[in-house]
């Protein structure tokens, strides 16, 4: 779990009323995967991305 105190590196962003986008907090730019940006998302499918994407950041962890 993280917590408040911790950086985190991806964040969800709302997009007006279109979505939700997911994106690397220290570039901006959306997250890809297998080439697809992470944008126009449910908020609730961004927000369970960001925590499993932070989650495999902090825990060292990779995915293939």
């Amino acid at each position: 779990m993280i917590t408040d105190a911790e950086w985190v590196r991806y964040s969800a962003v709302e997009e007006t009323e279109s979505g939700w986008s997911v994106v690397e907090n220290a570039t901006g730019l959306a997250v890809l995967v297998e080439g697809v940006p992470m944008v126009l998302l449910r908020k609730d499918i961004a927000f369970a991305l960001v925590q499993t994407l932070n989650e495999i950041v902090i825990s060292g962890r990779t995915f293939h």
